[in-house]
């Protein structure tokens, strides 16, 4: 068995039956060239790559009275039947298929079970032929570790790759006294941990305290001081998923038009400008510019720290990623003036985090502490209580630059979507495929009663900030020939260590 971390365990405690924890999105294919995707012939290429991760077939075992952190169990009762749905449109349009998309994202993942569920949605007469509707629970997947698992199942060409062999094997049922006895037995430690926390907790305070000194105003806004919104209040149950697909050859036309400015930046002043638009339009803006949860991947750092802990597929599940927060600058008039801003703020973010690394005192929480604080913070809605921590949560995570194939079917568009709770109901999510940038955003009808809003106001705000940067100076079309290459050379700015983002 594998224990949870302390942050993935935390997706699980603030988890309730109106705000599901679970990523994930939809995805969009044309038929293979050799014969029809039936819901079999998906059910078999899904069987055929459940070795690719261990999410698939790991189950929970939680502790009674949450006395320690949960522990993944190689379930021995899986059943593939269990986790893959079929569903069939009825006017194959793609606004059904958001409806489904959005009922689908509504519901819970069973603990019992796995957690994750692929819907098989057939009939579609719009962009593809059929599609895939992905959630996986946000405790077993950030957003990098959720792309590979993706990849896991895809393959670079129409011709399925040959799979290792299938070696996987359950595991029994632990006794719980065994898990409770074991908690016991770490507890031994419970005065050094205390000790660390205390000290570790000492340390981020005074080096926060310094940051802050030292470069007075040059500093990221802290949690709990950003303006109320139509965004920060309790969400529904139900869920509104709209995305917008922009050409990643424009994007990348904003971003070479600027000094030292990145395509998460010009991601990120795309969603302010369309944010302001949405707020003017209902006489909500702030006066103070709106604060953005920026998810930062530290994968790469955390692998090379714990290298010997960790198998290589284990690495490439749960959770590894730092918060950042930045001004999205929406009280600025000037649009470049606001993109520029943005860089600048995204870069004291990076700085910050670098420096203080509050995450790691999450690994020195007594545990019974960390879990009962936050389901007694989610329970209570002490957030109405405070401001905002944040106003709106912000995911960029690089797609493939070359085309990717399901069983020999093309895939042709995707989305993703993440999780949303009280007083944070509103997640932006961004990513990219071969030469389309999207931008889609997780939210419930009654924060966005009209989708199509969205759509503009991320249009709009396209439209203005690349007339502004680029203008009249359009490059000519690259030549045919030189696409693929020109797009495997584009994705190396859009995966961007420095600001590479992930789901939370």
């Amino acid at each position: 068995m594998k224990q949870l971390s302390y942050l993935d365990a935390n997706f699980l405690y603030i988890e309730t039956q109106h705000a599901p924890m679970h990523v994930g999105g939809t995805f969009v294919f044309k038929q293979p060239t050799d014969k029809k995707m039936t819901f079999a012939r998906f059910k078999q290429h899904i069987q055929s790559r459940l070795q690719t991760s261990p999410v698939f077939r790991r189950r929970l075992v939680e502790i009674p009275l949450d006395l320690d952190l949960p522990y993944w169990l190689e379930d021995p009762h899986f059943d593939l039947e269990e986790h893959l749905f079929r569903h069939h449109l009825t006017n194959g349009a793609s606004s059904e298929l958001q409806v489904q998309a959005e009922d689908f994202f509504s519901t819970p993942l069973d603990r019992e079970k796995p957690l994750w569920e692929i819907q098989f949605v057939e009939g579609l007469k719009e962009v593809g032929d059929f599609a895939l509707i992905i959630k996986i629970h946000h405790c077993a997947i950030d957003g990098m570790s959720g792309e590979e698992i993706l990849v896991g199942l895809l393959d670079f060409s129409e011709d399925v790759r040959a799979m290792p062999d299938d070696n996987w094997e359950p595991e029994e049922f632990p006794r719980y006294r065994s898990l409770v006895g074991k908690k016991i037995w770490k507890s031994k430690n419970s005065v050094k941990q205390m000790f660390d926390l205390v000290k570790g907790t000492a340390e981020t305070v005074n080096r926060s305290a310094n940051l802050r000194v030292s470069e007075a105003g040059d500093v990221p806004p802290l949690f709990f001081n950003s303006p109320a919104t139509p965004f920060n209040v309790a969400v529904s149950g139900d869920r509104r998923l709209v995305h917008v697909d922009l050409p990643l050859r424009k994007i990348k036309g904003i971003k070479d038009s600027q000094t030292n400015v990145t395509v998460n930046d010009v991601a990120l002043a795309i969603c302010s400008g369309a944010l302001e638009n949405i707020l003017k339009s209902e006489s909500s803006l702030p006066d103070t510019s709106l604060i953005a949860m920026i998810p930062i991947s530290t994968r790469d750092k955390n692998a090379k720290r714990d290298k010997s802990k960790e198998s290589e597929q284990d690495c490439s599940t749960g959770n590894d990623v730092a918060a950042m927060l930045v001004s999205l600058e929406t009280d600025e008039k000037s649009i470049l003036g606001r993109l520029e801003k943005i860089h600048v703020n995204s870069r004291k973010g990076l700085r910050y985090n670098r420096t203080v690394e509050a995450e790691r005192l999450l690994s020195q929480l007594p545990v019974m502490t960390s879990a009962a604080l936050t389901k007694t913070f989610t329970k209570l809605k002490a957030s109405q209580l405070l401001k905002p921590i944040f106003n709106v949560v912000i995911t960029n995570v690089p797609g493939s630059p070359v085309p990717l194939y399901f069983d020999g079917a093309k895939l042709v568009s995707q989305s993703f979507n993440a999780p949303i709770y009280d007083y944070a109901g509103l997640t932006v999510n961004v990513t990219s495929y071969v030469d389309v940038f999207t931008i889609g955003v997780t939210t419930t009808p009654e924060i966005l009663p009209d989708g199509e809003e969205f759509v503009r106001a991320i249009n709009a705000s396209f439209d203005a900030l690349y007339q502004k940067s680029v203008g009249d100076n359009v490059q000519q079309e690259p030549k045919k020939k030189d696409v693929l290459k020109k797009a495997v050379v584009a994705n190396t700015d859009v995966v961007e260590k420095e600001c590479e983002t992930a789901v939370s």
